[in-house]
């Protein structure tokens, strides 16, 4: 698995448990893991598009 796919799996998986925490077990969206899973997303969303970002600009040098 390239490293593109492994962030896109772990986004799905980190969306899914922010999902289960907010609906499932009713967190307010300002509980302490709620916040937690939300930032830990946004890191690797953060860290997909920079990935994203990186390919588009050696594809437009070569």
């Amino acid at each position: 698995m390239n490293i593109a796919a492994h962030i896109e799996q772990e986004i799905l998986l980190l969306n899914q448990e922010l999902h289960t925490l907010v609906t499932l077990k009713g967190y307010e969206l300002t509980h302490s893991e709620v916040v937690n899973k939300s930032t830990e997303l946004d890191q690797l969303i953060i860290c997909a598009m920079n990935s994203q970002s990186k390919r588009f600009q050696n594809m437009q040098a070569s």
